[in-house]
């Protein structure tokens, strides 16, 4: 309670469908780690019980979305459905030209290929893996600019602390004692990719 303000913690929403998942034991979790080479993508997911790989697609449908479905209008050419999305596209951007794709990979490409020149040195401070083959398959060299202390575990810079706070959810400005930024390090070493946690 904070002054006249309350805050609730009971979500908005109601759930109306739920998915049962496997529970796995930590064993069978490192077996299957081990089976995919440590590799997350190589994992069945059956035998993930969080999955935090990708936030695409992985969210409860509202009602609203699964009655749109219903709704929609699934012409090959010329769909109302179309020009409802082109139009609240233009209205909260202001783009002229809307170019609708399936997932951000397939826009991502569309633009590489606009964008992009064979020769041509595309800065990034880390590039996703999909964005790092669409700029080498247009003959392009992704130059990744973060340094190597990103990529270095046992090392703490000043942007390896941003990310430890941040994970800890500490208040800014507050300085990490030594044994907090161990055990971060720690947490995060030998991890492979992030973080479709198998364990």
């Amino acid at each position: 309670m904070t002054g006249s303000r309350r805050r609730s913690w009971a979500e908005p929403f109601k759930i109306k469908m739920v998915e049962p998942l496997r529970m796995t034991t930590r064993a069978e979790r490192e077996a299957a780690i081990r089976e995919a080479g440590y590799n997350t993508f190589l994992l069945r997911s059956e035998d993930v019980y969080i999955d935090l790989l990708t936030d695409s697609g992985t969210s409860a449908m509202s009602d609203a979305q699964w009655s749109a479905m219903m709704l929609g209008d699934e012409a090959y050419a010329g769909s109302k459905s179309f020009f409802k999305f082109r139009d609240a596209v233009t209205r909260v951007t202001g783009y002229e030209h809307v170019v609708p794709a399936h997932q951000g990979r397939g826009a991502e490409h569309i633009l590489m290929m606009m964008m992009v020149k064979p020769g041509d040195r595309v800065l990034g401070n880390m590039h996703f893996d999909t964005t790092q083959g669409h700029i080498l398959l247009r003959g392009a060299e992704p130059v990744k600019r973060s340094g190597d202390e990103s990529s270095a575990m046992p090392t703490l810079s000043l942007m390896k602390k941003l990310d430890c706070c941040w994970r800890a959810k500490l208040r800014p400005g507050r300085r990490l004692s030594g044994q907090a930024s161990n055990s971060a390090d720690r947490s995060t070493e030998g991890s492979g990719s992030p973080v479709r946690a198998a364990l």
